[in-house]
């Protein structure tokens, strides 16, 4: 459980005095608590919830935003004896004032046991939403590096 302030940043389009049209990215900001339990059900299975509220600083953006999100992660799945894959599948409601949401989302990572890189792949995918400039899929997929020691072998 916490409490913290919170930004957002968002493209936004001004007009200046003399008609020029341009675009910045304004930060919006925020005081938030929030609620984070979970739980280990194996040594490589954990499900959780993470509940976020937050309240808006300034008139011209959302006022009172809602995330809750039930998540689970399967970690540490062997694929031969030196690959690692992980899945982190969740899906969460959002709500922004009068408007809201309902999505799914999900990671996949693969790994090496001794090398410090992963590939990741992350997808979100809307189930009902009306918040303005809300999309229906959006993927992508990371290159990352772990800074920590490299892990040793599966067990």
């Amino acid at each position: 459980m916490g409490a913290h302030p919170a930004l957002n940043f968002q493209l936004r389009k001004i007009t200046d005095s003399s008609g020029y049209t341009s675009e910045i990215t304004q930060m919006r900001r925020f005081l938030a608590w929030e609620l984070a339990p979970s739980y280990r059900i194996s040594k490589n299975w954990s499900v959780g919830l993470y509940y976020l509220q937050g309240n808006g600083l300034q008139k011209d953006g959302p006022q009172t935003s809602h995330f809750i999100n039930l998540s689970t992660g399967i970690t540490n799945i062997g694929m031969g004896p030196w690959l690692r894959f992980a899945v982190f599948p969740a899906v969460y409601y959002l709500k922004l004032d009068s408007n809201e949401g309902f999505y799914f989302t999900g990671t996949a990572d693969l790994s090496h046991i001794r090398w410090p890189f992963s590939l990741s792949s992350s997808i979100n995918q809307t189930f009902s939403s009306n918040i303005p400039g809300n999309k229906i899929f959006m993927w992508n997929v990371s290159l990352n590096y772990r800074f920590s020691k490299v892990m040793g072998t599966l067990k």
